[in-house]
């Protein structure tokens, strides 16, 4: 009887409190990848890149767009159970933990050719390699050297616009970017994150306040994002979602719209049924979206 109350208990129960820790191959392959250098309050930051030789010899095609995918690593590492034993958790990052950096980086670098854009993934400070602490991935200071970073790749790669992607975590950065990021973005793709930091649906696992004691708040900055008629940001979740409840990300996208801006809400079926929390596959197809729209938009202009 105890048995069968213990696995009802984790099969339904929400996840609780995690503390994440890099998976040792990560940081060492990460020594060797590409790095983008930027200055914050007179220091210098180096991002980890994945992805970066294939999108750079992708864009250096004639037949590029000049539009830039720009992936956001969200931070993740092996989790270990802090307030009490269930299991179950450890596959919350299962996909990371022991991850090679360097793989997944050569994976990233023929993703470009195979998909047919410039398409990489770029970290925050203090995951995956990246110089600084990592509580500033949680603040506005980690998006503004997130920015900068953008602004950096935009001119390297001789960018007109950009995509810019990422789940859970990933998506408050996106977010961030709205405000801090000044150039022209086609498309912001937010899945799963946990935008309302002050939600009553807040769970431990991702109380920003137990990482940071000046967390970034989204909510807070929607007044300050620019209207632009050319951006979309499309905003997914699932109402099953046991990592981020959906009631946290939803209020963002209604804030938006209610200032104005073109946003397109989504409730796709997640790509697993545990935590029905990876969007990974409307995240792709929305990618694909965004950049066939503005290829057509620019063969559509007129020679000059």
């Amino acid at each position: 009887m105890f048995l069968i109350i213990y696995l009802v208990f984790v099969f339904f129960c929400p996840p609780l409190y995690t503390r994440y820790i890099h998976p040792t191959l990560a940081i060492e392959s990460a020594e060797k990848l590409n790095r983008v250098v930027v200055e914050y309050d007179n220091k210098d930051y180096e991002l980890t890149l994945l992805g970066y030789l294939g999108a750079k010899q992708f864009a250096l095609e004639k037949n590029w767009s000049k539009i830039l995918v720009v992936k956001i690593a969200a931070p993740s590492g092996t989790a270990r159970v802090e307030r009490f034993p269930v299991p179950h958790l450890l596959s919350v990052t299962h996909y990371f933990a022991g991850n090679d950096l360097a793989t997944r980086d050569a994976q990233m670098n023929n993703s470009s050719a195979a998909m047919g854009r410039a398409e990489l993934m770029l970290s925050t400070p203090g995951f995956f390699g990246s110089s600084g602490p990592e509580e500033y991935t949680y603040t506005v200071e980690g998006i503004q050297i997130i920015a900068s970073a953008l602004e950096k790749l935009v001119n390297d790669f001789n960018a007109e616009t950009i995509v810019l992607e990422g789940g859970s975590h990933g998506g408050n950065i996106v977010a961030g970017l709205l405000s801090y990021y000044k150039g022209p973005i086609r498309c912001a793709i937010i899945s799963a994150a946990p935008l309302d930091i002050h939600s009553p649906y807040t769970k431990p696992i991702h109380d920003l306040y137990a990482r940071t004691s000046t967390p970034f708040d989204p909510m807070a900055r929607v007044k300050s994002i620019s209207t632009d008629e050319q951006r979309q940001t499309f905003i997914a979740y699932s109402r099953m979602d046991r990592i981020v409840d959906w009631r946290i990300t939803a209020p963002f996208a209604k804030k938006m719209k209610a200032q104005g801006h073109n946003v397109i809400e989504s409730q796709p079926p997640p790509i697993e049924f545990t935590y029905f929390h990876d969007h990974g596959v409307w995240a792709w197809q929305t990618i694909k979206k965004c950049v066939d729209s503005w290829e057509k938009q620019q063969t559509a202009k007129p020679a000059l």
